[in-house]
């Protein structure tokens, strides 16, 4: 019976080991369930009701389902196990039931606390914003324009016509950005509000509070408000697109006869600046050339004045012909002196007295036909006239000869001065660039601006996204401090 007893006793202590075993895994399955249901929580209240339900688990535990000591293993009866190991059941599952209210009912406090934190920071300033944009903010009228440089090679090449001189050469982009810097300068200002009272015009009570400009501004404050910040646009606005080679300007009023007038202003200030950028490129050139031609022209006067003196020295108008008279005269007379001494010595043949009657005529003549040839040589190539009058033909005709050398050089000299003013002139006009306005501004029919549902959706995704930045900032720090 001892042996039996034994054996009885050691079979209950297997079982009660492995209801223990199987209830300590349902535990912590438990324990585990818990945790799991509790990863949404920041970090260090996961670990904190981790724990919590370890604790109360362990709490719960009958001491009879604990690990037995030394002879105590077999003095708990089999029946006694198993109420024990129920009690434990249902309390484990009553406390988890607890547990898990607590932390759904947490969560839903953090959702609305989330809920909440987004309508205070979020929601409620869009709204504001959007009903100042919808009922208060007063609407602006936008005047667009669209301008090209047109260079003057373009024009020349094509004839002047409009298309081609768009599509032929234009400005570079330094002149491109020359223009808008100075279309978004004070000195634009300055004129706009001098000539057409662009201040004022901004000033309006029209206009509400705060898209007004203060009544007290000074030129600097009109100028921040002329070029716009990062909250407020600017009321002009000049870009350049490089791929089309045009300036699109966009001008804005509070009404639209404003906008039209303050673009048509800018515009004729811009077409303004480009003139007097190209007047000096214009006018360089040709004002070089034109005193070259006045120096020319003067020299040719100077030479034709010297070719006149000389003829008139001459008392003749060509110098040419009345050589030649005198050439054929001294031939003629060469020939009549050659006829006199043929007779002379024909009469030798006749008679030898020299003092014969009939040599006396022929002697006579010859000295006289002499006489006249050698005036005549002196005249042609000589000293001059024997009396010194003027000078020899052959120094009148070489002093006519460079006066005409000199008058044909000046001719020259003033065809090319010629040549070169007409290529200065071509050259200036090639050079030359225009401000052409493709578009025209008109007058504007209907409010452009403010963009409500534009400005309204991005104050609410820049809202949005603060408040996403701040949370996750704050559950940073939450977990750092943690840690």
């Amino acid at each position: 019976m001892d042996d039996a007893a034994k054996s009885a006793d050691l079979a209950d202590d297997i079982e009660l080991r492995k209801a223990r075993r199987s209830a300590r895994r349902k535990m912590r399955q438990a324990i585990n369930d818990a945790a799991l249901s509790s990863a949404t929580q920041p970090g260090a209240q996961t670990r904190g009701t981790a724990a919590r339900a370890k604790t109360d688990i362990a709490r719960i535990e009958p001491k009879s389902l604990r690990a037995p000591t030394g002879d105590q293993s077999g003095l708990m009866q089999p029946a006694a196990q198993d109420d024990a190991f129920e009690v434990a059941h249902h309390a484990r599952e009553a406390r988890m039931q607890q547990i898990r209210r607590e932390l759904r009912r947490r969560r839903r406090f953090r959702a609305l606390g989330i809920l909440v934190r987004f309508a205070l920071f979020v929601l409620i300033p869009t709204a504001i914003v959007g009903w100042y944009y919808f009922e208060k903010a007063t609407d602006m009228y936008e005047a667009e324009s669209t301008l090209v440089f047109k260079s003057g090679s373009a024009a020349a090449a094509s004839g002047g016509g409009f298309l081609s001189g768009i599509l032929g050469g234009a400005g570079s982009p330094q002149d491109s950005v020359a223009l808008q810097e100075y279309i978004l300068s004070r000195d634009i200002l300055r004129r706009l509000d001098a000539e057409h009272g662009w201040i004022a015009h901004f000033q309006s009570e029209d206009i509400d509070e705060i898209h007004r400009l203060k009544a007290d501004a000074t030129l600097d404050d009109a100028y921040s408000y002329y070029t716009g910040g990062w909250l407020l646009g600017g009321k002009v606005s000049v870009s350049y697109d490089i791929a089309e080679g045009v300036i699109r300007l966009t001008v804005t009023g509070a009404t639209p006869e404003g906008a039209k007038t303050f673009a048509d202003a800018i515009i004729g200030y811009g077409e303004e600046l480009v003139n007097s950028l190209n007047e000096r490129s214009r006018t360089d050139g040709v004002r070089a050339a034109q005193e070259n031609v006045q120096d020319a022209r003067g020299a040719l006067r100077d030479a034709q004045r010297q070719v006149a003196t000389v003829q008139e020295q001459l008392s003749i108008f060509s110098v040419e012909s009345e050589a030649g008279a005198l050439q054929t005269r001294i031939v003629t007379l060469e020939a009549e002196i050659d006829e006199i001494f043929a007779e002379i010595e024909k009469l030798k043949t006749v008679t030898s007295n020299q003092s014969d009657s009939r040599f006396v005529p022929l002697r006579t003549n010859l000295e006289v036909k002499t006489r006249q040839l050698r005036d005549l040589r002196q005249k042609l190539t000589g000293g001059g006239t024997p009396n010194g009058e003027r000078p020899s033909m052959a120094k009148l005709s070489a002093e006519l000869e460079l006066a005409r050398v000199d008058q044909a050089t000046s001719q020259m000299m003033y065809a090319s001065a010629l040549t070169s003013l007409e290529a200065a002139i071509a050259s200036a006009a090639e050079q030359s660039l225009y401000l052409e306005t493709v578009v025209q501004p008109t007058q504007p029919n209907k409010a452009t601006k403010p963009d409500r549902l534009q400005n309204t959706g991005l104050v609410f995704l820049i809202l949005f996204a603060a408040y996403i930045v701040g949370l996750l900032t704050i559950s940073l720090i939450r977990e750092q401090a943690a840690i």
